[in-house]
């Protein structure tokens, strides 16, 4: 038998599957399409960045970079199989995306590649929440997670070519977007500029980091009081009910801050009360609410770029091209610091308050957001004649 390598870089790359079988076929595929969009999408707002050709290898750059980042995460959480194989089928996937975005320029014309930028972003909040309202039906239908994703990735492409012949076009930036002067260009370049586009990867990465050490890291907590077998139930119950929330509070109160701001801070606390209580039904209970109040700001939280002043189909492609990245660069870097605390102290209770620290980011990064929203005017009052 051959020693584990050292570190997390050697023990990812010496991760191969067992055998190569219908299995890995099926993860290969699925690891491919998932990147598919990610290499559209960069070809489009890498268009214009100076480097020639940066169009064609700077999406494969960026899923690769993306891939890995997620695998050396994977390699710290004892429930996912971290493997070199993914990243190249993911590398793959983001190769094809640019190939596929070629041929849509060279087939479409401008027209129709704009006719995309501006149709990209519609209602994305509402379709994650659909996968995710469904996803434990298919669960029990299909027997396996892999399964599912093929079913939703499938359902996603079909829904997709029918959102390109059939959608309306609308217009980025809120409903003020015609007034205000849009620029040509956004690339990523101005994008790295932006504070915003560090701020808002940032609020996200402690809902995040929170999501995935609830079930990778809390369990190992010898006083933690919700077994792990019914862990992942109430979290993705919890998240089910806080997605529809989301929804209908985005569609109904005009302010997005004070969601994302509040739901963070709720979010914490409720993480505090679920590892410091040793009372299984309250811990329940804060597990719930805890899932419910990582979902609940997401709605408002991907709606906010989209409705900045001057918001441009370009520009949006560039920010959430960053607010992935960015956050799971975050979420790796943090991962990777809780699960060396624990190993060094031998106490994972100490990784989890370092969770509950960073999961705060949401509150704190709220304060650096600006308010898209905009309160209702107040009708104001007439007047009598003298």
């Amino acid at each position: 038998m051959r020693p584990l390598p050292d570190g997390p870089v050697g023990m990812l790359f010496h991760a191969w599957p067992p055998r190569l079988n219908l299995s890995f076929l099926r993860d290969a595929v699925v690891n491919v399409a998932l990147y598919v969009p990610l290499g559209m999408s960069a070809h489009f707002a890498f268009r214009k960045w100076p480097p020639k050709f940066f169009d064609l290898y700077g999406p494969v750059l960026l899923g690769l970079v993306l891939s890995t980042s997620i695998e050396l995460a994977q390699v710290f959480e004892p429930v996912r199989d971290a493997s070199v194989v993914d990243i190249a089928t993911n590398v793959m996937g983001s190769m094809l995306g640019v190939v596929l975005a070629v041929v849509f320029e060279t087939i479409g014309g401008p027209a129709a590649t704009g006719a995309v930028h501006r149709r990209w972003n519609r209602r994305l909040a509402d379709r994650a929440a659909l996968a995710l309202l469904f996803t434990g039906a298919l669960l029990s239908g299909l027997g396996s997670w892999r399964n599912v994703i093929m079913a939703i990735a499938a359902a996603s492409l079909v829904v997709l070519i029918a959102w390109l012949a059939v959608s309306e076009d609308f217009p980025l930036g809120g409903k003020d977007a015609k007034k205000a002067a849009q620029p040509e260009t956004y690339t990523l370049g101005d994008g790295v500029k932006d504070l915003f586009n560090y701020m808002l990867p940032f609020c996200y990465s402690g809902i995040l980091f929170a999501y995935i050490a609830i079930f990778a890291l809390f369990p190992l907590i010898p006083s933690f009081a919700v077994p792990g077998k019914n862990l992942s139930a109430l979290m993705i119950t919890a998240g089910m009910f806080g997605t529809v929330a989301g929804i209908i509070a985005a569609k109904t109160y005009p302010l997005r801050i004070p969601l994302i701001r509040y739901s963070g801070l709720i979010m914490t606390l409720f993480i505090a009360l679920m590892i410091l209580t040793t009372n299984q039904m309250v811990a329940y209970g804060a597990a719930f609410l805890a899932g419910f109040f990582m979902f609940l700001p997401m709605t408002a939280m991907v709606t906010l770029p989209q409705e900045l002043p001057g918001m441009t189909p370009g520009r949006v492609t560039v920010v959430f091209g960053m607010f992935w990245s960015i956050s799971y660069i975050i979420e790796t870097i943090w991962m990777f610091a809780a699960s060396q605390l624990a190993d060094k102290t031998g106490d994972p209770f100490k990784a989890a308050i370092f969770v509950l620290i960073c999961s705060i980011s949401a509150f704190v990064a709220s304060f650096f957001l600006p308010e898209t929203g905009h309160k209702p005017a107040k009708p104001v009052a007439a007047h009598a004649a003298a």
